[in-house]
């Protein structure tokens, strides 16, 4: 079937709005779900008054990696102690969250811990727990309207189950690549198909004319979704009863539904339309792409936070990279094609946007465009896990292009993170290596 008639078949008109599109087509082709869905989890600054101030300017700045280093001191307040465990995904952040909820006397604290558990339990596919904790934030603030959205989302996801996992058995897939970007071979049902990976995705996603090539059935959710521009669109939801990826295997895997029209899909080969996020790449602990193969879930390396250089905002991954030995916090997003830099890293670094050049970059969205004054640099070097790589050319962003993106350096894409013969994602230890 080809893409005109694919296009112009009744049977695929999608009643699930478009997707928005972050950059353009050749250097960014996957979209950002975390910024679609920010109904789903938005911790704002904690009036955090028992706190320390240098702790609470770490955490309104998401700066998971120098907080590890200020939360060891035994007057360490409860509300960082838990947000430092949840940073880096261990074992005892709902329980740490949990005594933040019954023993705090700040409201924000409570509102903060409240969403950062909704958060855990969304990147986890754990979404009945998610639907309670949103619940308990309609509590705090009844007229609220991004947790009733949140609640409207997660209530259609729960009639299904949340996603657990049935087999972790070390194996593999073939790779398999599309224009920059790198996903996997997978069952879907039983049924044979490929899917991106996008470990900037909070939940996965899939155009609606794969989730009918694949037996899935598609609701309308009653909520809306809010995208950079400032649109508000509607949505739908599925469930795959099983996905197979390699021989880690997972029951009721949640996907947001969008048209085939929409971008990224209206550029991808039909039968590969679909984007497996956050809760499934964690739900598989280890991914290492070598020579057209991922291993995945193998024995994962052991855990100390020290040593861990991913760490979670949310439901939210960030990495450490260095510039001229200073450390640079980079969101984690194999769904980008290209790394871009942002406003933080021109004011540390201004001196190198001298010998760039001025340009506009113009960013799409739903409806409408938006421009924003880039400057393109030849090169600009930095150091990932100890390994050297280099972004070439660099853009760097002179004003906030995505929310979120005034407290990082750059949003860190599969241009940097091929530049080794392998990759390693742990998701246990919380690292990443190059080699």
């Amino acid at each position: 079937m080809t893409k005109s008639a694919f296009h112009g078949t009744d049977h695929f008109r999608s009643p699930c709005k478009p997707y928005k599109k972050d950059m353009d087509s050749v250097t960014r082709l996957l979209p950002k779900v975390l910024l679609l869905c920010s109904f789903f989890l938005r911790t704002g600054v904690a009036n955090c008054q028992q706190s320390s101030a240098e702790l609470k300017k770490l955490y309104d700045a998401h700066s998971c990696f120098q907080m590890r280093e200020k939360v060891h001191a035994s007057n360490t307040p409860l509300f960082y102690r838990a947000v430092a465990a949840c940073n880096f995904r261990e074992s005892r952040c709902a329980k740490e969250l949990s005594k933040v909820q019954r023993q705090s006397t700040s409201a924000d604290e409570v509102w903060e811990a409240t969403s950062l558990l909704a958060q855990d339990a969304l990147a986890d596919g754990h979404y009945s727990e998610a639907l309670k904790q949103v619940e308990a934030l309609l509590k705090l603030r009844p007229t609220d309207k991004d947790a009733q959205n949140a609640q409207a989302f997660f209530g259609a996801l729960t009639t299904s189950g949340d996603q657990r996992v049935v087999r972790h058995r070390r194996g593999q897939a073939s790779v398999v690549q599309f224009d920059g970007n790198v996903g996997a071979k997978i069952l879907v049902n039983g049924r044979s198909t490929a899917f991106i990976f996008d470990t900037g995705a909070n939940v996965s996603v899939i155009s609606e004319g794969q989730a009918k090539l694949l037996g899935l059935e598609v609701h309308a959710v009653d909520a809306r979704m809010n995208v950079v521009t400032g649109a508000k669109i509607g949505f739908c939801v599925t469930t795959a009863t099983s996905l197979r990826l390699g021989n880690v295997e997972l029951k009721n895997v949640a996907f947001l539904v969008v048209g085939d029209d929409a971008e990224p899909f209206v550029e991808m080969p039909i039968g590969q339309r679909g984007i497996l996020g956050l809760p499934v790449l964690l739900a598989a602990e280890t991914l290492r792409m070598h020579d057209g193969v991922f291993d995945i879930g193998y024995k994962p390396a052991r855990y100390t936070r020290d040593a861990a250089n991913i760490c979670a905002y949310g439901s939210t991954l960030n990495v450490e990279l260095t510039h001229e030995s200073k450390p640079l916090t980079f969101a984690l997003d194999t769904g980008a094609t290209h790394t871009d830099l942002y406003p933080l890293f021109a004011s540390e670094f201004s001196d190198l946007l001298t010998s760039g050049s001025k340009e506009t970059f113009t960013q799409k969205g739903i409806g409408s465009t938006q421009d924003f004054p880039v400057v393109t640099i030849k090169a600009v070097a930095f150091t990932l896990a100890g390994h050297p790589v280099v972004l070439s050319p660099a853009r760097v962003f002179l004003k906030p292009s995505l929310e979120g993106s005034e407290t990082l350096a750059g949003n860190l894409g599969m241009d940097v993170l091929r530049q080794g013969n392998q990759l390693t994602f742990d998701f246990h230890a919380m690292r990443i290596s190059l080699k």
